[in-house]
């Protein structure tokens, strides 16, 4: 869900990424988070997760904004999160939190969602039962829901951490 303004702030660290490199970039998509882009906030979590030009790895970085563009629901945000669960890359592993962000993925119709939807339950119907992957698929269902009727999602957590004032 992008609203206007953090949209034109968004296209517009595009344009410095690509005319003056991704650190340039990032006060404008940090700019574009505060303002509700989860586009922004996947890119950032990319850009943590891979690392760049004078930027290090941060994988706790790269969850943290994969988090808030999942807030916005950005499908390839929630697969990457919904990955990181699963591999237990810079957050607890966690197959129900993993299985949870890939229904919610897949419900927006994120085809690498439904695919790994797929993968991860015949592994996980072995180490949990059906009711308790019910209650995964449906607080899923409750969150997007949530998140479709919120016309201004709240971003406050990370201010608290002293990413953005």
């Amino acid at each position: 869900m992008m609203n206007t303004v953090g949209g034109y702030v968004y296209i517009k660290a595009l344009r410095i990424a690509r005319n003056e490199g991704t650190l340039s970039s990032i006060p404008t998509l940090l700019e574009a988070v505060r303002l509700g882009n989860g586009k922004a906030a996947y890119a950032l979590g990319r850009i943590y997760l891979e690392g760049d030009i004078g930027i290090e790895p941060n994988i706790a970085y790269a969850a943290l904004f994969f988090k808030l563009s999942a807030r916005h629901l950005e499908r390839s945000g929630i697969h990457d999160l919904g990955v990181m669960y699963y591999k237990g890359n810079g957050v607890t592993k966690s197959n129900a939190l993993a299985l949870f962000y890939f229904f919610i993925g897949s419900q927006l119709g994120d085809n690498l969602c439904s695919s790994s939807v797929s993968f991860l339950l015949d592994e996980v119907i072995q180490s949990f039962d059906l009711k308790f992957v019910s209650k995964i698929w449906w607080r899923a269902q409750t969150t997007i829901n949530t998140l479709k009727n919120n016309k201004e999602i709240s971003i406050k957590f990370a201010g608290k951490i002293g990413l953005m004032q």
